[in-house]
Protein backbone atom coordinates (compact mmCIF):
# COMPACT_ATOMS: atom_id res chain seq x y z
CA UNK A 1 0.00 0.00 0.00
CA UNK A 2 3.25 2.31 1.03
CA UNK A 3 4.78 1.77 -2.37
CA UNK A 4 1.53 2.30 -4.36
CA UNK A 5 1.18 5.00 -2.81
CA UNK A 6 4.21 6.94 -3.66
CA UNK A 7 4.04 5.74 -7.03
CA UNK A 8 1.16 7.57 -7.65
CA UNK A 9 2.71 10.89 -6.68
CA UNK A 10 3.88 12.86 -8.84
CA UNK A 11 7.66 14.16 -8.92
CA UNK A 12 7.01 17.43 -7.96
CA UNK A 13 5.34 15.96 -5.09
CA UNK A 14 8.39 13.54 -4.13
CA UNK A 15 10.15 15.21 -1.37
CA UNK A 16 11.11 12.77 1.77
CA UNK A 17 14.04 11.55 0.05
CA UNK A 18 14.30 8.59 1.86
CA UNK A 19 15.12 5.13 0.94
CA UNK A 20 11.98 3.82 -0.15
CA UNK A 21 11.47 7.13 -2.34
CA UNK A 22 14.50 5.86 -4.08
CA UNK A 23 13.80 2.70 -4.37
CA UNK A 24 10.01 3.37 -6.29
CA UNK A 25 11.92 5.63 -8.63
CA UNK A 26 14.24 3.16 -9.76
CA UNK A 27 11.31 0.92 -10.00
CA UNK A 28 10.74 2.91 -13.12
CA UNK A 29 14.62 1.98 -15.53
CA UNK A 30 14.82 -1.64 -13.07
CA UNK A 31 12.12 -4.44 -14.18
CA UNK A 32 13.10 -7.01 -11.18
CA UNK A 33 12.08 -4.17 -8.79
CA UNK A 34 8.51 -5.39 -7.78
CA UNK A 35 6.44 -4.02 -4.85
CA UNK A 36 6.59 -7.62 -3.61
CA UNK A 37 10.29 -7.58 -3.46
CA UNK A 38 10.18 -4.23 -2.31
CA UNK A 39 8.40 -4.99 0.77
CA UNK A 40 10.42 -8.02 1.53
CA UNK A 41 13.40 -5.81 1.53
CA UNK A 42 11.87 -2.94 3.61
CA UNK A 43 10.83 -5.64 6.00
CA UNK A 44 14.66 -7.30 5.55
CA UNK A 45 16.39 -4.42 6.34
CA UNK A 46 14.33 -3.77 9.82
CA UNK A 47 14.42 -6.52 11.02
CA UNK A 48 18.48 -6.97 10.68
CA UNK A 49 18.96 -3.64 11.63
CA UNK A 50 16.94 -3.79 14.81
CA UNK A 51 17.13 -7.38 16.03
CA UNK A 52 20.91 -8.21 15.41
CA UNK A 53 22.60 -5.17 16.73
CA UNK A 54 20.25 -5.05 19.97
CA UNK A 55 20.60 -8.63 20.77
CA UNK A 56 23.93 -8.67 20.19
CA UNK A 57 24.68 -6.06 22.31
CA UNK A 58 22.39 -7.25 24.84
CA UNK A 59 24.01 -10.49 24.69
CA UNK A 60 27.29 -9.34 25.03
CA UNK A 61 26.26 -7.21 28.34
CA UNK A 62 24.91 -9.65 29.63
CA UNK A 63 28.23 -12.40 28.97
CA UNK A 64 30.07 -9.23 30.16
CA UNK A 65 27.93 -9.73 33.55
CA UNK A 66 28.69 -13.05 34.19
CA UNK A 67 32.66 -12.91 33.48
CA UNK A 68 33.53 -9.70 34.84
CA UNK A 69 37.53 -10.49 34.11
CA UNK A 70 36.49 -9.64 30.54
CA UNK A 71 35.13 -6.12 31.54
CA UNK A 72 38.91 -5.27 32.71
CA UNK A 73 40.17 -6.92 29.30
CA UNK A 74 37.81 -4.34 27.45
CA UNK A 75 38.85 -1.63 29.19
CA UNK A 76 42.60 -2.34 28.41
CA UNK A 77 41.71 -3.29 24.78
CA UNK A 78 39.98 0.35 24.97
CA UNK A 79 42.88 2.56 26.21
CA UNK A 80 45.33 0.48 23.70
CA UNK A 81 43.85 0.46 20.48
CA UNK A 82 39.82 1.28 20.18
CA UNK A 83 39.58 0.69 16.51
CA UNK A 84 40.59 -3.16 16.67
CA UNK A 85 38.23 -3.84 18.85
CA UNK A 86 35.75 -4.34 15.94
CA UNK A 87 37.79 -7.41 14.94
CA UNK A 88 36.51 -9.39 17.97
CA UNK A 89 32.55 -8.59 16.90
CA UNK A 90 31.68 -11.67 15.00
CA UNK A 91 29.75 -11.62 11.61
CA UNK A 92 29.29 -14.34 9.35
CA UNK A 93 30.42 -13.83 5.75
CA UNK A 94 28.86 -16.49 3.85
CA UNK A 95 27.04 -16.19 0.31
CA UNK A 96 25.48 -13.00 1.82
CA UNK A 97 27.49 -10.85 3.45
CA UNK A 98 25.69 -8.36 5.58
CA UNK A 99 25.73 -4.68 3.91
CA UNK A 100 25.83 -3.18 7.08
CA UNK A 101 27.96 -4.93 9.06
CA UNK A 102 31.07 -2.91 9.35
CA UNK A 103 28.60 0.43 10.52
CA UNK A 104 27.41 -1.99 12.84
CA UNK A 105 30.74 -2.93 14.22
CA UNK A 106 31.93 0.33 14.90
CA UNK A 107 28.58 1.35 16.39
CA UNK A 108 29.09 -2.07 18.67
CA UNK A 109 32.68 -0.89 19.07
CA UNK A 110 32.14 2.38 20.43
CA UNK A 111 28.79 1.76 22.63
CA UNK A 112 31.03 -1.30 24.25
CA UNK A 113 34.18 1.11 24.49
CA UNK A 114 31.89 3.84 26.35
CA UNK A 115 30.23 1.47 28.47
CA UNK A 116 33.54 -0.36 29.71
CA UNK A 117 35.13 2.56 30.22
CA UNK A 118 32.90 5.02 31.62
CA UNK A 119 29.92 3.48 33.46
CA UNK A 120 29.84 0.00 35.45
CA UNK A 121 26.57 -1.67 35.84
CA UNK A 122 24.63 -4.74 37.93
CA UNK A 123 22.36 -7.52 36.66
CA UNK A 124 18.46 -6.55 38.60
CA UNK A 125 17.03 -9.39 36.78
CA UNK A 126 18.42 -12.09 34.89
CA UNK A 127 16.99 -12.80 31.00
CA UNK A 128 16.26 -15.90 29.16
CA UNK A 129 17.60 -16.36 26.15
CA UNK A 130 14.90 -17.78 23.51
CA UNK A 131 15.52 -18.59 19.96
CA UNK A 132 12.16 -18.36 18.57
CA UNK A 133 12.56 -17.55 15.07
CA UNK A 134 15.04 -14.95 16.04
CA UNK A 135 16.99 -14.66 19.40
CA UNK A 136 16.02 -12.70 22.11
CA UNK A 137 15.47 -12.26 25.73
CA UNK A 138 11.78 -13.21 26.54
CA UNK A 139 10.81 -10.57 29.46
CA UNK A 140 14.10 -8.84 29.32
CA UNK A 141 17.78 -8.48 30.53
CA UNK A 142 17.81 -6.04 32.99
CA UNK A 143 20.81 -4.04 34.27
CA UNK A 144 22.03 -1.15 36.80
CA UNK A 145 23.49 1.31 35.07
CA UNK A 146 26.23 3.86 37.10
CA UNK A 147 29.20 6.16 36.32
CA UNK A 148 32.36 5.01 36.93
CA UNK A 149 33.75 7.26 39.86
CA UNK A 150 37.20 8.68 38.44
Amino acid sequence: MMIEDRQAKLPEERTRGDFLEHIVEDMKTNNLLTSDLISYMMFGLLLATFETISTTLTLTVMLLTQHPLLVQELEDLAENNVTSAKNFIPFGEGIRLCPGAEFSKVLMTLFLNVLATKYSWSQVKPGEIIRAPTMGFGKGYYIKVAEKSI
